[in-house]
């Protein structure tokens, strides 16, 4: 069975009426979440701009991350699909284009119209499709100093390219459970490079062992 936290499971209920998928139900982490996550993963990090500025501070990119929630909370979904079939795209991918769409639409029309805030109820499946009306918003907003500008635009930008790494560690389900195997990993490839590196050593003076006996 799905375990799905009470605000989901709200909206499964609200929207019983239509057709949606409990995996489209339970879109774990949620958009905060994984704006949190990257947040501080940031601030961890830091981020330079491609000026090659110097890193950004706690504050900057709390800045940052506040005005990406807010233009994500902004945008409105219409109902019908807004951008045209590409000239390259088959009418099945099309038709599953416009089914994804119309399935997120509706899941987003459940939690606005009961008073919800899509970055605390959605994830990345709905984010993904309204992300170019989210960048454009959270960009056309700017106001700050130049340098906060190329800081937001930075912070968007990367934020944005994360969206199909199905790797990224701010939108993995579990960031604990991702760190500690990515530990142990790194753990296991530095022993087994040590054992390499051991077994070539030993290689190495067995035969300067064997070429001075042959002398």
């Amino acid at each position: 069975s799905l375990s799905l936290s009470l605000s989901q499971q709200q909206i499964l209920i609200m929207s019983e009426s239509i057709p949606i998928a409990h995996e489209d139900v339970d879109q774990r982490p949620t958009v905060s979440e994984a704006v949190t996550r990257f947040f501080q993963i940031k601030v961890a990090e830091g981020l330079t701009t491609e000026t090659g500025a110097k890193p950004p501070s706690h504050g900057q990119l709390l800045a940052c991350s506040r005005a990406l929630l807010a233009a994500v909370n902004r945008i409105v979904m219409p109902p019908n699909i807004p951008t045209p079939q590409a000239e390259d795209q088959s009418g099945h991918d099309r038709i599953a284009e416009v089914a994804e769409y119309n399935t997120q639409q509706r899941l987003w029309t459940v939690v606005t119209q009961r008073g919800g805030k899509p970055t605390k109820l959605l994830g990345r499946k709905w984010l993904r499709l309204v992300f170019p009306a989210v960048k454009s918003e959270v960009l056309g907003t700017q106001g700050a100093a130049a340098e906060q500008d190329l800081l937001l635009q930075a912070f968007v930008d990367e934020f944005e390219r994360s969206l199909d790494d199905k790797d990224c560690l701010h939108w993995v389900q579990n960031m604990d459970a991702e760190l500690a195997r990515r530990r142990q990993a790194r753990l296991a490839t530095a022993e087994a490079r040590a054992s390499q590196a051991t077994a070539d050593a030993v290689r190495t003076a067995a035969q300067e062992l064997v070429g001075q006996a042959a002398q």
